[in-house]
């Protein structure tokens, strides 16, 4: 098994060469290479950690405590988490920063750190249809969760769960099992917030948290029209890795068929590949160009500025990466695949052609935007 501490890039006082923050010997990413660790250098981390799929360790206790979502109780490692399955999948809606009805959230900034840590974790369902408690959640195990996708524009997040417990499959498909409600776990009383302590209004709010399991459930903690399964996949991992990765907010549920069309969140890629391209500066003045225009006739430039006026302290790169991931559903790491998809999203050749298509899509919005102030 993988783990930072067997890596060639852990430093031993709990950092990274490369990614920034606190990093246990336990946990692990994408980057992962098998070497000695290193003590006493000096470090100049470049990734953050949502960046590298930074895991942390299983839980193995329930030692803290824990919230129900009911008061009574690099894409070839995304790939490699379907290799050699067969059956059944579901994507369902997992977790977001929004209070569900039991009066707690979490923040976006956890779910960056640690929404990965719910791979592995099991998707369960009880006989009354509520939660187990984590100590017991493996005896009530009906799939397991391998994949987790962060849509970014609406700070939400899906989930990717293999089933594996005969009968349960049918039930989804017959939509008798619908609705779904995380678990997690209190990453330390330092990273609980409580708001009106005491009173009707009492209010938590975790600033980290340990993932814990999925549960199908009667009645969802973020409600029906939120907690639900959006659509189940019967075939190989693979394939139906690629046919869930079209499914987004706007799809309704059921089961998927092949002429589902939907956004691709590739939000990290174009970051990537602006970053690559453009300079700081540049980003900077496309998103102020765009945020003073009027021009009606480029859908990224309009994003741009209902992103910006939402959250003015984003980064320019993310901000246009967002806007880009909204809009150009062709240009989307989906749009140019054909043939052997499998074979074209990890070549090098596809990866080369999509970050063209950002490249290109930015150069003619910066086109746009400078006829339109001339």
């Amino acid at each position: 098994m993988s783990k930072c501490g067997d890596c060639k890039y852990f430093v031993e006082d709990n950092t990274c060469q490369l990614v920034e923050g606190e990093i246990k010997e336990a946990d692990t990413c994408d980057l992962f290479q098998v070497g000695e660790p290193k003590s006493n250098i000096n470090i100049n981390p470049i990734y953050d950690k949502a960046e590298v799929n930074y895991r942390h360790a299983k839980l193995s206790s329930c030692d803290m405590p824990h919230y129900h979502g009911t008061i009574e109780n690099p894409d070839i490692e995304f790939l490699d988490n379907y290799k050699g399955l067969e059956g059944s999948f579901i994507k369902k809606f997992l977790i977001s920063d929004k209070f569900n009805i039991n009066k707690w959230r979490v923040t976006w900034e956890s779910i960056l750190l640690d929404v990965k840590g719910f791979i592995g974790q099991p998707l369960v369902l009880t006989p009354a249809r509520d939660h187990p408690s984590v100590k017991n959640q493996e005896s009530f195990k009906v799939g397991e969760i391998i994949d987790v996708i962060i849509d970014e524009m609406n700070h939400t997040v899906y989930q990717v769960s293999h089933i594996t417990k005969p009968g349960i499959a049918e039930l989804i498909h017959k939509k008798k099992i619908r609705f779904g409600s995380p678990t997690v776990v209190v990453y330390s009383e330092a990273t609980r917030e409580i708001r009106n302590r005491g009173t009707a209004s009492e209010e938590h709010v975790l600033h980290r948290f340990k993932p814990g399991h999925d549960a199908l459930v009667a009645e969802p903690a973020y409600g029906k029209e939120v907690d639900k399964i959006k659509a189940i996949c019967d075939g190989t991992g693979l394939g139906c890795a690629m046919k869930l990765s079209q499914v987004d907010a706007s799809v309704k549920e059921g089961a998927l068929g092949d002429s589902t069309i939907s956004q691709l969140t590739i939000v990290g890629f174009v970051r990537k590949t602006l970053n690559k391209k453009f300079k700081p500066e540049t980003l900077k003045a496309i998103v102020e160009s765009a945020q003073n225009s009027n021009s009606k006739d480029s859908c990224i430039s309009r994003k741009i500025k209902i992103i910006t006026d939402e959250d003015p302290s984003k980064p320019h790169d993310q901000i246009i990466a967002m806007a880009y991931s909204y809009c150009e559903k062709s240009g989307s790491l989906e749009g140019a695949l054909g043939g052997d998809v499998v074979d074209k999203i990890l070549g090098e050749k596809q990866r080369i052609r999509d970050e063209m298509k950002v490249i290109q899509a930015v150069e003619v919005l910066q086109d746009k935007l400078a006829k339109y102030h001339s």
